[in-house]
Parts: C-alpha cells; sequence; structure tokens
C-alpha cells in the first residue's frame, strides 16, 4: 500500500543574473507494482517499479535532462514530521548505491555546435503544465517481525523521499567559433544558447515530493533475481 503527500516545489534561480525568474520542477515518485524479494529467512528486498513524473509547474519552458531519474538516494522516515525535520532512519542506502555506471569506463562526451537545440542533445523541452516521466526501480530492505537485523525495516508504514539525478553523467563539449577565448562553464553557456527554447533546469539533482509505503508483516515473497 502507498499513498502520496503534496509538499512545496523547488524553486531554484537561474544561474544567469538576479534578474531571472524562478525556475519550477517538480517530481513525484508513483508506484505501480511492487513485489517482496527473498533474501534469506529473516531480511528481504521490496522492490518498488515506479514511475517518476517530472512536471514544469513555473509560466515559462523549461529544458530538462531527458535521462533524469537515476536514484542518488532515498530518505526514510517514520513519519511525515520526522521527514521534514530530516530525522531519517540510517543506513538504509546500502541497497541503493552500487558501482557506478560509468566506473571503469571512458566517459561518453557529447559535443554541442551553435545550431543544436535541446532535443539534440538528450534534452526535453517541458510547456508550462507538462510532465514526462521515466520508469526507475526503488529499493528497501526489510527484515522479519521480531528479528534484528541492522540497516533493514520493520514492517509497518513509512514516509519517503527519493532524490534523483536530473543532470547528465557524460560529459558535454560545447564549440565555439574559431575555439579560442575562455568559455563560461557549460551549464552557464548552454543556458544562454537555449533561451530561445526555455530556462535550462541546471541543478544536478531534484528531490520527490514525499510519498508512504506500507511494508506488510507477514507478505507473499518471491525469489527474485
Amino acid at each position: 500500500m502507498f499513498t502520496f503527500v503534496l509538499v512545496n516545489i523547488l524553486l531554484v534561480r537561474s544561474p544567469v543574473g538576479q534578474s531571472q525568474r524562478l525556475v519550477e520542477l517538480r517530481l513525484q515518485v508513483q508506484p505501480v507494482h511492487l513485489q517482496y524479494c527473498r533474501s534469506d529467512d529473516n531480511t528481504g528486498v521490496l522492490q518498488l517499479q515506479s514511475r517518476f513524473e517530472f512536471t514544469n509547474v513555473s509560466r515559462r519552458p523549461i529544458i530538462v535532462y531527458k535521462g533524469s531519474g537515476h536514484i542518488d538516494g532515498i530518505m526514510v522516515a517514520s513519519s511525515l514530521a520526522d521527514l521534514a525535520a530530516d530525522r531519517l532512519l540510517p543506513g538504509l542506502d546500502w541497497v541503493t548505491h552500487g558501482d557506478p555506471m560509468t566506473a571503469g569506463k571512458p566517459m561518453l562526451a557529447v559535443q554541442i555546435t551553435e545550431s543544436d537545440g535541446p532535443g539534440a542533445c538528450g534534452f526535453v523541452v517541458l510547456l508550462p503544465g507538462e510532465t514526462f516521466h521515466g520508469d526507475e526501480l526503488v529499493l528497501l530492505p526489510y527484515r522479519r517481525a521480531g528479528t534484528v537485523v541492522p540497516h533493514f525495516l520493520d514492517p509497518g508504514r513509512y514516509f519517503l523521499q527519493v532524490k534523483a539525478a536530473t543532470w547528465p553523467d557524460y560529459a558535454l563539449v560545447l564549440s565555439r567559433p574559431g575555439g579560442k577565448g575562455k568559455s563560461a562553464p557549460v551549464e552557464k553557456e548552454l543556458y544562454g544558447r537555449w533561451k530561445t527554447w526555455g530556462d535550462l533546469w541546471v541543478q544536478p539533482s531534484l528531490t520527490s515530493q514525499p510519498f508512504s509505503i506500507t511494508i506488510e508483516e507477514h507478505p507473499a515473497v518471491k525469489s527474485c533475481k
């Protein structure tokens, strides 16, 4: 069982001067399917197949990285008040953080020319009120009632927020006329180049609105791969 709790959206001032409008983007996590996966007799991992919805709640178009949604962290608390006060249950991120996908691999670089727009470079333009989504897997470690296993959740109701990456994990290389001169940071220069399409979302991550889930005391458990 899971429910949603509405909170304030994130407001971020643009990186190009004080006169720029606030960029407003909302992330809502919608679990669509869950299953309990057995680890041993006392513990397991609750898999939440989830839809991550990014919505433009500002008055101007926003340019967002299409690959946004890779989970950077999961915050879990016993109550909504604890979640708001950052009184979190510790040690649960171990099930989320593995080796980075790029570890040990050459960094992919994308060349961006003067004529390239956001759509050609892995970004999407969201008009006011528009949403784009991606599917992600949220993992929560749980333990059988009555057992004492550190960094696993007892049966019960919990409140969660997910921190999702919103900037590419590959390098963006900007071509410049003549190839000379010291450039501004990539984010700032792209913001200026793409201003006719909208305001570029340059934050590295975005925290979702809170939602709650209930870990059952006697769930139907599967052997998952």
